[in-house]
């Protein structure tokens, strides 16, 4: 019984081996008895089966492939390590931490949930998140609740935090701008604008119909039905309201905080305030916004902050007004344009004055006419048309005019109650920290990039930065705008920004003046994507890092039981260091458990996979390998041939 052979089939103990009945003698089945068996279903080798007893085996046909090898397992879209470890499509679960497309976590301790943005960090931390409803609770006892009511012309949001003795509240409120439209006709046309939404989403057409009639006879009634048309779609519907919004109402916003019984705030549209000690220590201030008509300065009105404000200190008090003008985001260049001119202006009167009281004097004449072109010059630049200055008078009087326009940067205020309190308030910069609980920063390098950190107990840390970086024809468009506002301020130099508005598409003209230059970059970065970058940790069991535009992710969990990322195509992840890890680098792969009781390995088009010290395959294009405990089965192809091993006896060229 130890040995046969035929043309299609050999048995040699314990080994049988099987070809199809064709010229090529391709292998159809092989199996050393008990141990492993392998079967070919097609003759391209395309759907095959094979068995190592106990170690495990593997099956594949033209739709699927799975495997098992000891207590690990894999198929087409899933592999794992009973019960270690376990991935499938965009899940995983590593001992007690998991992930799917509905959630990850750290069983129990943590988890996630991705639907409705809701999760836990037991007993730590909760929340959950809803498009109207969201609430945040630490150590049990800070708890932050958000609700809000997005109606179609009235707007309702309100906001609380608690923790013990610290409470923070806000609140955003919608209303009517006074003397805009009759009060009672909005409340109507609002009501008739949210039955025509319900009408939409329920596709009533009668409601539709009906709710169509009574908002064309309220426009008729508040005289805007020349200016306004009925919505007929959702869609109009929402973009008629928002307009209706922009032109007669405003979003009043309020803020409260309070740390009993030391320090409490009140913060709004109109007001704010703040007192420490139940008013030992008080600030208030009041304030409003006007239009202030600037002629020939761009032919447009200019917003003006005027502020009050008052402080006292037990029975001393204070008490000033301010008075400023903001423009958002000049360049360098801009910003001392304005200080140039207000300043040679000044010098101008005072050069003027001279040449009045010494008429001859020419080194006072040549003096006031070099003046007078450096400030056409920058006024040029600034798009500013000037007045008559030929008198000191003249020159006064629109000095104090340039005070008005000109801006006021950086301006920084600061509120310390050493060691407790401590509050940095700038147009750059805010922090706000009740030591050593409490801690809150946000940075703004420009209108374009934000930074926010928020810091409760030193145990919870979340950042979020905000930038738009044009890239690309944009980003070479931004240089060439540096380089014109260089030329400006200078005289000197060269740009091409035509051809580069031109090479990135954009129909705008060159810009002519520090207005048309901050217009245009302002343009430019509006066309950017916007780039988000969110921190979170708990530390120190938790800590993740994510890029939206980047697609670039890190997440760590509890330091070394797991770590894992990927930036765009590329991935890894480790667990414990030991058990399991593995990465993805465009078309390198690979994943090992236990470092070599189980590794496979893609480079290229090779691909080879060993399972110690039983099992080793390899497969390229040209060229493959199979072996089984080293040699008891050695089997390799190649375009020469087959040759290889049985029970260490070769066979084959």
């Amino acid at each position: 019984p130890l040995y046969h052979h035929k043309p299609n089939y050999m048995y040699a103990f314990p080994v049988t081996c099987e070809t199809y009945n064709d010229e090529d003698k391709t292998l159809k089945n092989f199996s050393v008895i008990p141990l492993a068996r392998y079967d070919k279903y097609a003759k391209d080798g395309s759907q095959y089966s094979f068995l190592c007893f106990p170690i495990g085996g593997w099956v594949r046909s033209k739709d699927y492939s799975a495997g098992v090898v000891l207590n690990t397992y894999w198929g087409k879209d899933y592999l794992g390590m009973f019960p270690l470890f376990h991935y499938s499509n965009n899940s995983w679960m590593a001992l007690l931490a998991y992930k799917n497309d509905k959630r990850y976590g750290f069983f129990p301790l943590f988890a996630q949930n991705l639907a409705n943005d809701g999760g836990y960090f037991f007993p730590l931390y909760m929340y959950s998140k809803s498009d109207t409803l969201s609430f945040v609770n630490v150590l049990l006892f800070f708890n932050h609740l958000r609700s809000s009511n997005n109606m179609m012309l009235n707007e309702y949001s309100k906001s609380n935090n608690l923790c013990l003795l610290f409470y923070y509240g806000s609140g955003k409120e919608f209303h009517l701008t006074q003397g805009s439209v009759n009060s009672v006709l909005w409340r109507s046309l609002d009501a008739k604008c949210k039955g025509l939404k319900t009408a939409f989403e329920k596709s009533d057409i009668k409601g539709i119909s009906e709710h169509k009639l009574m908002i064309g006879a309220d426009l008729k009634l508040m005289k805007l039905d020349k200016e306004y048309k009925v919505p007929g779609n959702m869609e109009e519907l929402q973009k008629f309201c928002k307009d209706l919004q922009n032109r007669f109402g405003v979003i009043a916003e309020e803020k409260s905080f309070a740390f009993f019984p030391f320090f409490n705030s009140k913060k709004s549209m109109t007001a704010d305030e703040w007192s420490l000690l139940c008013g030992l220590l008080y600030n208030s201030r009041n304030y409003r916004k006007h239009a202030l008509s600037m002629p020939g300065i761009w032919n447009a009105k200019s917003q003006t902050v005027e502020e009050k404000s008052s402080r006292s200190l037990l029975f001393l008090s204070k008490s000033e007004t301010l008075e400023r003008n903001y423009i958002s985001d000049a360049s360098w260049f801009e910003k001392w344009s304005w200080y140039y001119l207000h300043n040679n202006i000044r010098q101008l009167a005072d050069s003027l004055e001279r040449d009045e009281a010494i008429e001859n004097d020419k080194l006072r004449k040549s003096e006031t006419a070099d003046l007078q072109k450096q400030i056409n010059s920058i006024a040029a630049r600034l798009g500013i048309t000037l007045p008559e200055l030929k008198t000191p008078a003249q020159c006064y009087n629109f000095s104090r005019e340039i005070e008005k326009m000109s801006l006021e940067y950086f301006k920084t205020e600061n509120i310390s109650f050493f060691p407790f309190f401590d509050y940095v308030k700038g147009d750059k910069s805010n922090r706000f920290e009740i030591f050593p609980l409490f801690f809150i920063d946000q940075d703004r390098y420009s209108k374009y990039r934000y930074r926010d950190r928020l810091n409760i107990f030193i145990l919870c840390h979340n950042q979020t930065v905000r930038d738009r970086v044009p890239q690309g024809k944009f980003a070479d468009v931004i240089s060439e705008l540096d380089k014109l506002e260089n030329v400006l301020h200078s005289g000197k130099g060269t740009h091409n920004l035509a051809q580069a508005l031109k090479d990135a598409n954009l129909a705008f003209a060159v810009p002519r003046n520090y207005r048309e230059c901050r217009e245009l970059r302002n343009r430019i970065y509006s066309l950017s994507p916007e780039n988000t970058e969110r921190i979170s940790a708990f530390f120190p069991f938790y800590y993740y890092s994510g890029n939206d535009v980047l697609d670039d992710s890190f997440l760590n969990i509890l330091g070394i039981l797991y770590n894992g990322g990927h930036k765009k195509k590329d991935s890894w992840f480790n667990v414990l260091g030991f058990i399991a890890r593995g990465y993805k680098e465009q078309n390198d792969e690979e994943f090992r458990i236990l470092e070599f009781l189980y590794r496979s390995r893609k480079r290229g088009d090779e691909k080879d996979y060993l399972i110690f010290p039983f099992f080793y395959y390899r497969e390229s294009p040209t060229s493959s390998q199979f072996s089984f405990l080293h040699r008891i089965v050695n089997i390799e192809k190649s375009e020469k041939g087959t040759k290889g091993h049985i029970f260490y006896i070769p066979f084959g060229d």
